[in-house]
């Protein structure tokens, strides 16, 4: 009986925020076709399955708000028994625009390490697998989430490299993203948390080393570069572009080398609500390149060719924090076709 007066008070401060919410909540929302007090009760089940926290009742409401339009859109998608999912996740109450300020991949402004013919490998794909995954050898490092910071180029770019380090080595390692974030700006033209690419990267990577994620943490913020040289365990020795708008030339680097580096159109509800299955709709998600993920393998599903894609927000995302994309041609679905690279290396000890 001594818990009674605790049950007491988190009784009523639950019945009063819903009543703050069901007081103030836009009548005309409307979530999975329920009335607009189940999208309050939704809503703040949400917040606590996220531990979400608001600082004042206006953002409570205005989150509630997007949320319940964020939930519709969810629904309309899913009605129609398309070949992905969508669903309720962390990001939910976040608008578009949000989401959108989170992407980082920025558009090349400046030269690179590699340039013209020497630029390209050109692979044989007469006889390529029916399909490729790399994540059960090793190659693939757990999936991470890099949180408010726009530092997917980092993640892209390091998991490239650490696919080239597990076949050099067969050890599985985290290598850092973070010394990536504070140290390859300036002359390497990437801008920490605000985004970059990945042959910036990989420049950067080339010129210095990189140490792991046990000597230089991942931090998800901009910070003062600490690298310590005696820590880098890998360099490059060169990094190569996949032939563009071919997806039989990314089968065979996929297949061939490793894990890919490649961009993608991903700020559209596409993405940001993905749950499971193939995006295949390439009117949604179009090829207006924004974010940079990780190509992990390929395969196919009820007569549907698709990619397998590594992405960095966190295994609570889409499939364990990975996404399967339409293999089709030209640009490719959300832009897969467009981008893709890779590197070599040289371990330094």
């Amino acid at each position: 009986m001594r818990f009674a007066p605790a049950l007491a008070v988190v009784g009523f401060v639950a019945v009063s925020t819903v009543y703050l919410a069901t007081s103030y909540a836009p009548k005309s929302t409307n979530f999975l076709q329920t009335a607009s007090q189940d999208v309050d009760l939704t809503f703040i089940n949400y917040i606590g399955k996220y531990q979400k926290s608001y600082q004042t009742l206006e953002e409570f409401l205005q989150r509630m708000e997007v949320f319940a339009r964020n939930a519709e859109v969810i629904n309309e998608h899913n009605s129609q028994n398309g070949g992905y999912r969508m669903g309720v996740n962390k990001f939910s109450d976040l608008t578009e625009e949000e989401m959108r300020a989170r992407l980082g991949l920025i558009k090349r402004h400046g030269g690179r390490k590699i340039d013209g013919e020497n630029s390209f490998i050109i692979f044989n794909t007469t006889d390529l697998p029916s399909s490729v995954d790399w994540r059960p050898t090793g190659a693939v490092t757990p999936v991470q989430d890099q949180g408010s910071c726009g530092s997917c180029y980092a993640f892209s770019a390091v998991g490239a490299i650490e696919g080239a380090y597990w076949k050099a080595t067969n050890k599985t390692t985290d290598l850092s993203v973070q010394q990536v974030v504070d140290c390859a700006d300036g002359e390497w033209q990437n801008q920490g948390c605000g985004g970059g690419l990945p042959d910036y990267v990989f420049d950067y990577v080339w010129d210095n080393g990189l140490q792991t994620n046990v000597t230089y943490p991942y931090t998800g913020g901009n910070g003062y570069c600490n690298d310590e040289p005696s820590d880098y365990v890998v360099t490059l020795t060169h990094y190569y572009d996949v032939t563009h708008l071919n997806p039989d030339q990314l089968k065979g680097a996929v297949s061939q080398v490793g894990p890919i580096s490649i961009g993608v159109g991903a700020g559209n509800v596409a993405w940001f609500n993905y749950a499971g299955g193939i995006i295949d709709n390439a009117d949604v998600c179009k090829p207006n390149l924004d974010h940079a993920v990780l190509l992990v393998g390929y395969g196919s599903e009820s007569g549907k060719d698709y990619w397998i894609v590594k992405n960095s927000w966190g295994s609570d995302w889409g499939e364990k924090g990975y996404v399967r994309i339409l293999i089709s041609s030209g640009y490719g679905v959300c832009g897969v076709n467009m981008t893709p690279l890779f590197p070599t290396i040289k371990l330094l000890h």
